[in-house]
């Protein structure tokens, strides 16, 4: 008897593989029955794999029937077509066949391909619903209610996907104001639309429609977003430039107070005119160095009790051979055996471990933990912001004249200082340079015999590096923001958005509408990282 695996990624090539063993025995009728199960319910496998080629192999086959599916097939196959995203499909296959089920799944492929009849159909729908939730016992009307209920949450979805922003800003607006909340996805849709009307109007200068629209985002938000901080930033940055500078530092001490080390949270600081960061007040006072050396002893002996000592001499043999791979493997396994408040000083003992064997990655992930959960002291951000290979760092800032921590600040961006990183793209070593990128430096800096593999070597991967960043801020008038926006997106992209879309714009703004999600959040850390090491090592 042959096995059938419950794995549905594995299930569809169980079903191929059986089809063909009884095509093999001319048993046309049970191979017919193997792929129709895959037409039915893989039909994104079966388009893939190119599965109707078998069916001409069957005896008496016609192409006008391929399979004969019954009404409950027709539903089921129309539903995955839908949910591998074969709409037009799936709409068709339902052609005729009535009944909520069928009218469900029509009106999901109508809202997808944005059909205009959607909105028409939607209310037919809803008024069966309501004459059929009459006639049904109580089960089958609190579902039908639970439908009448998304019907506002699937117009505005509509509205949002053909760019009715006024429609979907209006429907979403009566649903917060009647729950006192938005799902997460309705939160989405509202943020998208809100944010580019207040990009727009703070473009323009129309602060009082910025002011309403950033109230509107801050209450629909929250504090559950992580965009709360923006919002509160930019509110006080209206609010400032309307002259009301006391409720602007309000808002601006708000941000800086909810999160001290995140871009908003410096740049507040910054507005009120501070010290980007102060550790004190920013709260990193947690624990004193002291008190994990007095608890040193006791934390080896009860972690050999734990989970046995073998583990913590596995990490610290990765370590010493730097295998930081395996080592990061060790790790994982020792948290997840440990309890994480009940552990905090094994946890920093590790993370002075990683330290101490430069795997600077884990040193600053476990740190980044530690901190967020408020468990460290000032001292422990050195560990999440390090500065290795410093003589490299020094010597080709110093030589084409770039800011060391800016240096830092990108190549933790980069590769958060592993030398052997190497990304999808292409990019090589700490600070992640392209091989084309690499030979044009090379030939710049009189480098012979250069190839992308020596990119690896820390001291060459510096020096590139540097100098790069270095030719980026003598292009862009020593203007840090727009030259870190073009070691991500390339100069190219950059000066192209400064001379023409981007041109009038202050650097906030600038770094606000930047096209590029991937770059803008880029240029937002590494702003980040910079006030940080300059906050930490002063120069």
């Amino acid at each position: 008897m042959l096995y059938i695996t419950e794995d549905n990624r594995v299930k569809p090539y169980s079903y191929k593989k059986i089809a063909n063993i009884y095509l093999l025995k001319h048993k046309y009728k049970e191979a017919k029955l193997y792929l129709a199960k895959i037409y039915i319910n893989y039909p994104y496998y079966y388009k893939i794999h190119h599965i109707s080629n078998l069916l001409p192999k069957i005896q008496s086959f016609k192409k006008s029937d391929k399979f004969n599916l019954t009404q409950n097939q027709k539903l089921k196959r129309a539903l995955n077509l839908y949910y591998d995203s074969y709409y037009a499909e799936s709409y068709k296959t339902i052609a005729g066949i009535k009944g909520s089920k069928a009218e469900m799944i029509r009106l999901k492929d109508m809202l997808k391909l944005k059909n205009p009849q959607f909105l028409n159909q939607l209310a037919l729908f809803k008024s069966d619903l309501k004459k059929e939730n009459l006639n049904k016992e109580k089960g089958l009307a609190k579902k039908y209610r639970k439908y009448l209920k998304l019907i506002p949450y699937v117009k505005a979805y509509y509205f949002y996907l053909t760019g009715n922003n006024a429609e979907t800003i209006k429907i979403l607006n009566k649903i917060f104001y009647k729950y006192g909340y938005l799902n997460k996805k309705e939160s989405v849709m509202y943020q998208n639309i809100v944010w580019h009307e207040v990009l727009n109007n703070l473009k323009r200068n129309e602060l009082i429609e910025a002011r309403k629209n950033l109230l509107g985002l801050i209450k629909i938000t929250s504090g559950k977003s992580p965009n709360y901080t923006k919002y509160l930033f930019w509110y006080g940055i209206d609010l400032k430039k309307l002259n009301f500078i006391k409720y602007a530092a309000f808002y601006f001490k708000m941000a800086n107070a909810i999160a001290p080390l995140s871009y908003y949270g410096i740049m507040s600081k910054l507005e009120l005119g501070h010290n980007a960061i102060n550790f004190e007040k920013a709260g990193f006072h947690y624990l004193k160095l002291k008190d994990t050396v007095n608890d040193a002893h006791s934390i080896t002996d009860k972690f050999s009790i734990s989970i046995g000592i073998r583990r913590y001499i596995l990490l610290k043999t990765f370590l010493k051979l730097k295998i930081f791979t395996l080592a990061s493997y060790e790790l994982n396994k020792i948290l997840e055996i440990h309890k994480i408040k009940d552990n905090k000083y094994f946890l920093i003992k590790l993370v002075n471990l990683f330290n101490k064997y430069k795997d600077y990655k884990d040193a600053a992930s476990l740190s980044s933990f530690l901190i967020n959960n408020k468990f460290l002291s000032r001292k422990f951000l050195y560990f999440l912001y390090p500065r290795p290979f410093y003589d490299y760092a020094k010597k080709y800032a110093e030589k084409y004249n770039v800011p060391v921590n800016l240096l830092y600040s990108i190549m933790r961006q980069e590769s958060l200082f592993d030398p052997v990183c190497s990304s999808g793209a292409g990019a090589i070593g700490l600070m992640q340079i392209m091989s084309p990128t690499g030979y044009y430096i090379a030939d710049k800096v009189g480098c012979a015999y250069f190839s992308p593999h020596s990119l690896y070597n820390s001291s060459l991967n510096i020096k590139f590096g540097s100098y790069y960043i270095s030719s980026l801020l003598n292009e862009f008038g020593r203007k840090k923001y727009l030259a870190i926006a073009s070691y991500n997106a390339g100069p190219g992209a950059v000066s192209y958005w400064k001379n023409n879309i981007l041109n009038n714009e202050n650097k906030l703004l600038f770094i606000e509408s930047i096209p590029f999600n991937q770059t803008r959040n880029y240029v937002k850390m590494v702003l980040r990282n910079y006030y940080v090491y300059n906050a930490l090592y002063k120069r």
